[in-house]
């Protein structure tokens, strides 16, 4: 049996413990090619299969939530909005039909082919974004740019997900938010997780990775419309804690 290098990125799926012996079981995931290769051939009939299970009016209940809890109210500037893995653009329109004030939108996903549906679905609505192709593992981003950053069903795929949200929180302002949408470990999710070679992510888990990378205030926002996406998804937010003035005094020792 071929065994697994130390470093080969990997997706855990099992590990107990029975007496000394130490049972576990791992996948790889797919690798970006794989995952861009897929997306491209699906992106025309994207918008059609998120439709049928349900996604399209969850994400935009997600976003009312948001606006709800006061994060997208008017402000004297538009709202710098980075969604990590943009897809077709689904999630980033239903957070612009709910926004009560200017956004400026960008989007980056592995997919040209996704890309391209995203800036013909937001075009098709009156809106743009600055769109990039790339992985959100390693974003073409200025540190501290985005008051919201984003990523709906994305982190799942990844073996080393807290470092990606390492890297969305790079980007993101002190003080702002990410919002992260995750298939949750249920009998739907253990599909996803077959098919995808996803994580199977408990509510816990996903507030754990969001806490891991030093995000603070967390919170679930459910997906409350739906039966479908209700039981397979679940989002996460969690706001990017500002300095306080005592750090702002010390010296950063480690430069």
């Amino acid at each position: 049996m071929h065994a697994l290098a130390p470093t080969e990125p990997v997706i855990p799926v099992f590990k107990r413990w029975f007496g000394t012996w130490q049972i576990s079981v791992a996948r790889r995931p797919y690798t970006s090619q794989q995952l861009s290769r897929f997306y491209d051939t699906q992106a025309r009939g994207w918008d059609r299969t998120l439709g049928r299970l349900g996604y399209l009016d969850a994400y935009r209940g997600v976003c009312v939530q948001l606006a709800q809890r006061g994060n997208l109210d008017h402000s004297g500037h538009p709202l710098r909005v980075l969604d990590a893995g943009i897809g077709t653009g689904a999630l980033s329109l239903a957070l612009l039909r709910e926004a009560r004030r200017p956004l400026d939108l960008a989007g980056v996903d592995l997919s040209a082919g996704m890309l391209d549906q995203a800036a013909a679905n937001l075009a098709a609505q009156g809106h743009a974004a600055s769109l990039t192709k790339g992985s959100i593992c390693d974003l073409p981003y200025e540190d501290e740019t985005f008051d919201l950053v984003m990523s709906a069903h994305v982190l799942e795929h990844l073996s080393e997900p807290v470092a990606a949200l390492h890297e969305l929180k790079r980007v993101l302002k002190p003080g702002g938010l990410l919002m992260a949408c995750i298939t949750r470990r249920s009998r739907l999710g253990a599909y996803v997780h077959w098919k995808w070679h996803t994580h199977q992510v408990t509510p816990l888990q996903g507030k754990h990775w969001l806490r891991a990378c030093g995000l603070q205030a967390i919170r679930v926002l459910p997906f409350s419309k739906g039966t479908l996406t209700r039981r397979a998804s679940i989002a996460y937010i969690g706001t990017k804690p500002a300095p306080t003035p005592q750090d702002k005094l010390e010296p950063n020792l480690w430069t």
